[in-house]
């Protein structure tokens, strides 16, 4: 009775110890293609390169592995031999293996993947920073292949070892598609990136040093009836001008901008994308698979990639994500902070201890709704707080409701030595302290073709277009909104100590001391070829600027008014009234919305103007309901004005 209880124990054990170890296989998975194997640390690899049986099985790779520092495990032996070779497909997924060693002497084949064969395939891996050294058939990725390798890269590499590759050693009637390699090989019939050829290679490229003897290429050492398309090696690096083909290029016509006939017929976008920065591949191009999916809309934040943000989550994640506050931003769309699709908070971007330093180009679209409550902050406006290198242009910021305790704007709050260039704001704005401006609350930088129509209510310094502007230049803007304050308020400027220039204020402005039409104050300044509207802004004085009365300063103007401005690049007249109460409104500023027929933008549609329109129609470089629209206004009476509401075309109307 006692043996068969012992039996039975026993027999229980073994069921769970083998139980156990299958559900051990791996980090998970049972090696089907729906449910591959899933390697996900050193142990992991381990296991893949002593199970043989396995070597048919599908895997993939969950996240970069780095075998440096793991005991006994940063020397690694070939997954297959040309005796059993890898059979398998083994998906990278975009990882990366890096700083191990590959050795392979006892074998005719060498590489991190010894030997595939004709079912067997390897996509999406990177290998970097590692050693592999062999007797014949070395590759840093394969040994001998004789199946597809596609999206795969060696970077930073050194293989030694006859008959060798910087990715494969001997491509034997397999395929080898948008690869590259870098490092250094050295052996007896070497290639950059292939030693030897009988197989096809496409979209590949090379930038490693070849030396030894034999035959040696700079893109493949040896070929037998193989074919290489649309392939580059770069000649400076390899140090070798032949090669069993592919096209020689010097490392300027390789690396970004590229020369005009390199890559020719590579999928930038899907399969490729540029290094403009040289941050990421020395300026060679990268693998899409490879590079980090942008957590915005799309761009890397590179000067020439800059991050789209098109979404309410993307600006959130602007707020939320200071590491990019160095970076380059375009506004793809117009957006809504209140949005309710938007769970995340939303804050300042930027502020005094990390500040916005990065560019950000709102692409003549608008940010609507920017509500900030925050009555204890300083810094408050869609971005808090801009440095010297940091900039924001072509930006609107329509209907913000900002609430600080100083340093509050509609669309800065400080702005230290930054540009804030052609940008807008509409709203209106508060604090309870000082420093309050309808744009820019502080201003020792550059602000430039810049308007804001947004209600200003603080206690000190308070400025319809800016609160202080420290030794800042603002040069032609102008401001409508009203502004509220105790004591030195300005219908543009509530404190001025640097440059003011081609500016004009009409909104009206309340306060008790130090309340001007144009500045409130103006403490080693200037001001110059600026003006205030008397009459709405109801103050007959301005520290700094000139006063005029409405009929003076509404088109066609007074003759000592707007002297010496530009009314050809940088302004135009309000002839008709329609666009800014005949005010003079900046060109560069992205309102008014003019017909793109009206020429003259003086808000008339000749017939002249919609001929020639209509004409661009036929040519093809204008749209159809465009031209009708433009055909219409001219023969139901010319004038016509713009209405925000409505959308293209119907946004022109005409004027009874």
């Amino acid at each position: 009775m006692k043996t068969g209880v012992t039996l039975t124990v026993v027999l229980m054990a073994v069921l769970v110890l083998t139980a156990t170890a299958e559900a051990l296989m791996y980090s998970g998975g049972s090696g089907t293609e729906a449910d591959p194997f899933k390697i996900g640390n050193t142990a992991d690899w381990m296991q893949l390169t002593a199970e043989t049986e396995n070597w048919n099985k599908h895997f993939i790779l969950l996240e970069e592995i780095d075998f440096a520092g793991e005991s006994n495990t940063n020397v690694i032996t070939p997954i297959g031999t040309e005796f059993a070779c890898f059979s398998g497909v083994f998906d990278g997924a975009g990882h990366t293996l890096r700083n191990a060693e590959i050795t392979g002497y006892e074998n005719d084949s060498a590489g991190l993947f010894g030997c595939v064969n004709s079912d067997g395939e390897i996509r999406n891996l990177g290998l970097e920073s590692t050693f592999i050294t062999g007797s014949g058939n070395t590759g840093g990725l394969v040994g001998i292949n004789e199946g597809t390798v596609s999206s795969c890269y060696v970077s930073g590499i050194a293989v030694t070892g006859d008959t060798s590759g910087g990715l494969v050693g001997y491509n034997a009637g397999g395929a080898v598609t948008s690869c590259y390699a870098r490092g250094v090989v050295t052996g007896h019939d070497a290639g950059g990136l292939l030693g030897y050829n009988s197989g096809m290679v496409a979209s590949c490229y090379a930038a490693v040093y070849v030396a030894g003897g034999g035959v040696l290429g700079g893109l493949v050492g040896g070929d037998e009836g193989g074919s290489v398309t649309l392939s580059y090696w770069d000649v400076e690096v390899s140090g070798l001008s032949e090669s069993a083909g592919g096209a020689g290029r010097a490392t300027a016509e390789m690396t970004y901008p590229y020369m005009v006939d390199t890559y020719t017929g590579w999928d930038f976008g899907t399969t490729w994308v540029d290094d403009p920065e040289y941050l990421l591949n020395a300026g060679y191009p990268c693998l899409r698979t490879h590079v980090a999916p942008s957590k915005y809309s799309g761009g890397t934040g590179a000067t020439t990639d800059p991050y789209r943000i098109g979404t309410v989550m993307d600006w959130a994640g602007l707020c939320a994500d200071t590491e990019d506050w160095n970076k380059h931003f375009l506004l793809i769309e117009d957006i809504d902070l209140a949005d309710e699709s938007n769970t995340a908070p939303l804050n300042p971007v930027g502020n005094n201890a990390i500040p916005f330093s990065g560019v950000f180009n709102g692409n003549d679209h608008i940010v609507h709704n920017g509500r900030f409550n925050m009555p204890g902050n300083q810094g408050v406006g869609l971005f808090g707080y801009l440095d010297a290198q940091g900039a924001v242009y072509r930006l609107g910021a329509e209907s913000v409701d900002m609430t600080g305790w100083k340093y509050t704007g509609g669309l800065v709050g400080e702005n230290h030595g930054g540009t804030v260039d052609s940008c807008y704001a509409t709203g209106k704005v508060a604090v309870s302290a000082y420093y309050i401006g309808g744009l820019v609350a502080f201003n020792s930088g550059t602000i430039r073709y810049c308007r804001a129509s947004v209600n200003v209510n603080g206690t000190q310094y308070a400025g319809g277009l800016v609160g202080q502007n420290n030794k800042g230049i603002i040069l032609a803007c102008y401001s409508t909104g009203i502004v509220s304050s105790n004591t030195t308020a300005g219908g543009l400027v509530g404190s001025n100590e640097g440059t003011i220039s081609s500016c004009y204020a009409i909104g009206e402005v309340k306060g008790s001391h130090s309340a001007g039409g144009l500045a409130g104050s103006n403490v080693g300044g200037t001001v110059t070829m600026s003006y205030w509207d008397k009459d709405t802004t109801r103050r007959t004085w301005s520290a700094g600027g000139e006063g005029r009365t409405t009929e003076e300063m509404t088109y066609p103007f007074a003759a000592n008014t707007y002297v010496d401005w530009d009314f050809v690049d940088t302004w135009a007249g309000d002839v008709g009234g329609l666009v800014n109460g005949g005010y003079p409104y900046l060109r560069g500023n992205f309102l008014p919305a003019i017909h793109p027929a009206d020429l003259n933008q003086d808000f008339r549609m000749v017939l002249g103007e919609a001929i020639k329109y209509l004409s661009g129609w036929q040519l093809g470089a204008n749209p159809i309901a465009y031209a009708i629209r433009a055909a219409y206004l001219w023969q139901e009476g010319e004038r016509y004005s713009f209405v925000s509401e409505a959308s293209p075309p119907l946004c022109w109307e005409l004027v009874p």
